[in-house]
């Protein structure tokens, strides 16, 4: 049965049960088989990524078509555009590089601290062997010093460090009750760590983060304006603007997220016990920083394994 068009055409109207001609091709082109596919598999996200791949596809492919070739709709940055901008990340990255240093020298003092404690109760006959490098005590005034943290082990070994005679006499015990109980509170007092420090840790990282994004920045930059000429400020400007802010943001979260908690990241168990500690993780926030989008997809896999897809 067929009927007129206001524009004077013919048209069949389909019949129940029937499909139009030009709808069931374009469900045909559009359909995929996932089966035919080689590699990809039936599972649920085989499915998802080739839906995926082939909604990028059709993406570029009309952009192609919107677009004639010489006719791409951005705006390519001139030479002031990419000389301000070179200027201003110049300015940024050295003000990063300042605070960073600041903070890292913070840090470092704090690790590196003299910790001592006054002990007077040594007795003829009772000897304290040499102890690790950061340990020494001062027989003139009586101290006992220790530079850094103490963790278990350091105190294990600083704990055992007397030797004395096996004697009857209750002084030399006396005398060891009294040496474990002083390295027991140089080890406390050793680990003690107020929120200035703890503030100052949080955010060196996030500045190792912040520069390692930087970096990428710079990279990129380069590469689209001296590379490619196809730098379009006016578009990319927000991802330009807030990747720095997501490096600072991963690379304060990188040292909480992999140690557990904030208490693992302080305790002197884990990488406060001494600056080659301080550099392993200053390294890992820079590279999670660097690679922020990388990260952000390791998160987000992370969750959907622990939440679920939905």
């Amino acid at each position: 049965m067929t009927r007129e068009t206001k524009d004077g055409l013919e048209m069949k109207d389909s019949q129940p049960g029937e499909e139009n001609e030009a709808v069931k091709t374009e469900n045909v082109e559009q359909t995929v088989t996932y089966e035919d596919k080689p590699g990809a598999g039936s599972s649920d996200e085989a499915v998802i990524e080739d839906v995926a791949e082939s909604a990028v596809r059709k993406g570029k492919q009309d952009l192609l078509a919107k677009y004639p070739k010489g006719d791409w709709p951005y705006k390519a940055a001139g030479f002031w555009d990419k000389l301000i901008f070179s200027l201003l990340i110049l300015v940024i990255a050295v003000l990063v590089a300042y605070f960073w240093s600041v903070k890292f020298t913070e840090v470092r003092r704090k690790i590196n601290s003299d910790f001592s404690i006054e002990w007077s109760a040594v007795i003829e006959g009772f000897i304290l062997n040499p102890g690790p490098p950061s340990f020494w005590y001062d027989r003139d005034l009586k101290v006992l010093h220790h530079r850094g943290p103490i963790d278990a082990e350091i105190k294990k070994e600083l704990i055992n460090l007397p030797t004395y005679p096996e004697s009857e006499d209750s002084s030399f015990r006396d005398v060891v009750n009294s040496y474990r109980e002083s390295i027991n509170r140089l080890a406390f007092q050793s680990n003690e760590i107020d929120i200035h420090f703890a503030v100052s840790l949080i955010l060196l990282a996030g500045l190792s983060g912040l520069i390692g994004s930087m970096l990428r920045i710079i990279g990129d930059f380069v590469g689209w304006a001296c590379f490619l000429y196809q730098l379009d400020l006016a578009r990319w400007w927000p991802f330009y603007l807030l990747r720095p802010v997501m490096g600072f943001i991963i690379g304060a979260a990188t040292v909480i997220i992999f140690k557990g908690s904030m208490a693992a990241v302080f305790n002197t168990s884990g990488l406060m016990t001494s600056t080659v500690g301080i550099y392993s993780w200053i390294i890992f926030a820079f590279l999670a920083g660097f690679s922020v989008s990388d990260f952000t997809r390791m998160l987000k896999n992370l969750s959907k394994r622990i939440f679920g897809n939905e």
